[in-house]
């Protein structure tokens, strides 16, 4: 008997143990997505104010996402200019801040039985 209550004891301490280190890993988890949000933020709210002036009825966002869509189009943009390159060699959604980083966010987490 008393052997059996010693090991429920025991798979209880390595049951709490490993709750423990998955709370923690959660909150680390939490407090990086936080911090990568608090950019994000910052960096939207740059975009957003750079509209110096809005058309009637829209949002600032509105107005952004007009322009943008707008330059998009254009066949002789700034940006294929500037790079001399076609639509074909232009990559898109390249963000070069975030080439090189990994996201960990979107680990997991092995517990092991």
């Amino acid at each position: 008997m008393e052997k059996r209550l010693y090991e429920v004891f025991t798979d209880c301490a390595t049951d709490l143990e490993q709750l423990r280190d998955r709370c923690n890993w959660y909150k680390k988890r939490e407090q990086a997505q936080n911090i990568e949000i608090a950019g994000l933020k910052e960096r939207y709210n740059e975009l957003i104010m750079a509209v110096k002036s809005i058309y009637p009825g829209e949002s600032r966002h509105e107005t952004a996402l007009r322009f943008i869509q707008q330059g998009e189009r254009r066949d002789s943009s700034p940006a294929k200019k500037a790079l001399g390159q076609n639509d074909d060699k232009l990559v898109p959604n390249y963000d070069p801040i975030y080439q090189d980083r990994e996201c960990k966010t979107n680990s997991t987490m092995e517990v092991s039985k």
